[in-house]
């Protein structure tokens, strides 16, 4: 239950993903209050009760430089591996360092099997 006292508002927030393949490029949405669902009668005005929003779709190599999509979240591990002495001993044994480096923009976090 929400109460708006005269003058008072809410922002409700709302993301979109558009399909994958979804060629448009604008995104344009529209709300309306639903009266047959709070439950109650028609009231006020209703020639304001609906609104409607355009967004452009802003896609990467865009030569439009107000577009900048946000970096994708995603994990990149590189894998380095390197002798930890130039040569083996004597008696055949060799060092090796293996570098695991998280290059991405999010967290791993799980196993790491070499």
């Amino acid at each position: 239950v929400t109460t708006l006292n005269p003058g008072a508002s809410v922002n409700l927030k709302l993301g979109f993903k558009p399909a994958g393949g979804w060629q448009g490029g604008v995104l344009r949405n529209c709300a309306a209050y639903d009266y047959q669902a709070s439950g109650k009668p028609l009231f006020g005005s209703q020639q304001n009760d609906r609104g409607c929003a355009s967004i452009p779709i802003c896609r990467r190599g865009d030569r439009d430089p107000q577009c900048q999509p946000p970096v994708e979240k995603k994990v990149d591990l590189i894998l380095k591996k390197r002798a930890r002495i130039p040569v083996c001993t004597p008696d055949g044994i060799c060092y090796f360092v293996i570098d695991i480096i998280n290059n991405g923009t999010s967290t791993y976090n799980g196993p790491l099997t070499v």
